[in-house]
């Protein structure tokens, strides 16, 4: 039989077999529940989210929270899109009547629950077109 060394060990020293204890299955068992629930509660269920455009006017390149939605007519509501989480504030991009209005929300707290939800947008003020308002509604 060919032994190589490295230094005083052989390539094919012969080792006892050790068989995991009790103890250590219980643990690893643990620690992959763990893990099952830390990552369930970290990555829920996506939520859908739509948009309801009561802004009187039409809002074009409409994006909410990196999603795009496209252009939302007077008083028409879009179909469900998903998002990794629903906020009750909300990042969003888009034009009302070539006009950008931009808000860039930052959400403190946690996401709410799965669901479906309707981001409802309007204008407080018709004289200033990029102060827009978003309401959450849950559906």
């Amino acid at each position: 039989m060919l032994r190589l060394r490295f230094g005083s060990a052989t390539a094919f020293d012969h080792r006892p077999l050790v068989v995991p204890s009790r103890t250590h299955w219980v643990l690893l068992f643990l620690l992959l529940g763990t893990a099952v629930v830390l990552w369930a509660f970290l990555y829920p269920e996506p939520s859908d989210i739509r948009i309801r455009n009561d802004t009187g006017v039409p809002l074009t390149l409409v994006r909410i929270n990196g999603i795009d939605y496209g252009d939302v007519a007077a008083g028409a509501t879009t179909g469900y899109l998903k998002h990794q989480h629903a906020h009750e504030c909300t990042s969003f991009t888009l034009y009302v009547d070539g006009v950008p209005a931009r808000d860039s929300a930052n959400c403190i707290g946690p996401p709410l629950s799965p669901g479906k939800f309707t981001y409802v947008l309007s204008l407080p003020d018709p004289h200033y077109p990029n102060r827009v308002l978003v309401r959450m509604r849950r559906d």
